[in-house]
């Protein structure tokens, strides 16, 4: 199965949409393969992903979302990704750290939904990461879908559909409950 998925994924990546051959080597179409855990959640706009670095070199993966197209890398972890290094690859660093299994703040998730849309009207794609891209990254993702117009049922529901284990405790739960309250109040 493991075998079977993975060659779909490389056909993806290697044909284009008419099923011609894009010119990419095998090194490359195998690094946009690793990105640990990274899916779009709004396709060329929004995506989460595990921390880059996590199964492979950073390097690779800095060029692997620089591929993408992603502009603005959002760090929820303790300790953010080395913002220089970033920078060499044209990549802006926005860091919001979050305790591993808590929910983010209402004025974090307030913060991250204003930079990422900003950034996305600009025609920027953002990731959001954390350790395994699930809690934090999922909650700051529906956070986002919130601000969409989501309820933050349907934001749940809608993040753990295309990532799922996303959203890991009923705190972070609740934080998207509770950020639906506050966009409605501040928008």
């Amino acid at each position: 199965m493991h075998t079977l998925i993975g060659s779909l994924l490389l056909w993806i990546v290697a044909c284009g949409p008419n099923g011609e051959l894009n010119a990419m080597a095998d090194s490359e179409m195998t690094q946009i393969q690793e990105l640990a855990n990274f899916s779009w959640v709004v396709p060329r706009e929004l995506a989460g992903m595990a921390k880059p670095g996590t199964g492979q070199p950073l390097e690779n993966d800095l060029k692997a979302l620089k591929r993408r197209g992603i502009a603005l890398v959002v760090s929820l972890t303790e300790e953010p990704l080395p913002a220089s290094t970033l920078a060499q690859h044209n990549l802006k660093l926005l860091h919001i750290p979050v305790e591993d299994y808590t929910p983010p703040t209402q004025t974090q998730m307030l913060s991250f939904v204003h930079q990422a849309s900003t950034s996305v009207s600009k025609k920027k794609p953002v990731v959001v990461h954390c350790h395994a891209g699930l809690g934090r990254t999922g909650t700051m993702l529906a956070a986002y879908l919130v601000s969409k117009g989501h309820t933050g049922q349907q934001a749940i529901a809608e993040i753990r559909r295309a990532r799922p284990g996303s959203i890991e405790t009923k705190e972070q739960e609740q934080a998207v409950f509770t950020f639906e309250e506050t966009w409605s109040k501040v928008n």
